[in-house]
C-alpha cells in the first residue's frame, strides 16, 4: 500500500512538493515530483526530503551509484527522460537529484528554472 506524503527541500517558495511511498521489508520505494510554479531565486537551498531515513547500511554512501531513476519537463521546450539521477546516502534524510554528468542539479543546472517547468523521480532505497 501506498502513503502519501509531503517531501521538503528545494526552495522556500514557488514549488510544490509531492511525494508517495510504500515499505517493502527494508525497502523503501518513493516517488517525488516538483511542480515550479514561478521564478527560483533560490532554488535547490535542500534537496527533497525521504519520508524515511535510510538504514545505515544502505550501499551508497560516498559512491555516485544511482537509486533509480528521475527526468524533468523544461516547460515548452522539452522532455528529458533520465536526465537526472537519484541517488540515497547511508544514514541520508534526503535524496540528492543528480545531473547524467554527476553533479548536483541547481538553480541553473541542468536548466534555468521556471514557471511551468517540473521534475519526478522513482527511486528505491534500504530503511
Amino acid at each position: 500500500q501506498y502513503f502519501n506524503y509531503t517531501p521538503t527541500g528545494i526552495a522556500s517558495s514557488n514549488v510544490t512538493l509531492t511525494g508517495r511511498f510504500k515499505v517493502t521489508g527494508r525497502e523503501c520505494r518513493c516517488y517525488i515530483n516538483v511542480a515550479i510554479s514561478g521564478s527560483l531565486a533560490a532554488i535547490f537551498t535542500t534537496q527533497p526530503s525521504l519520508p524515511i531515513t535510510a538504514s545505515a547500511n544502505h550501499f551508497e554512501t560516498g559512491t555516485p551509484a544511482q537509486s533509480g531513476v528521475a527526468g524533468y519537463n523544461d516547460s515548452g521546450t522539452a522532455v528529458v527522460l533520465y536526465g537526472l539521477s537519484p541517488r540515497v546516502d547511508a544514514s541520508g534524510t534526503v535524496v540528492t537529484l543528480m545531473t547524467t554528468a554527476g553533479g548536483t542539479i541547481s538553480a541553473t543546472v541542468p536548466i534555468t528554472w521556471a514557471n511551468g517547468d517540473s521534475i519526478s523521480a522513482n527511486f528505491v532505497y534500504e530503511i
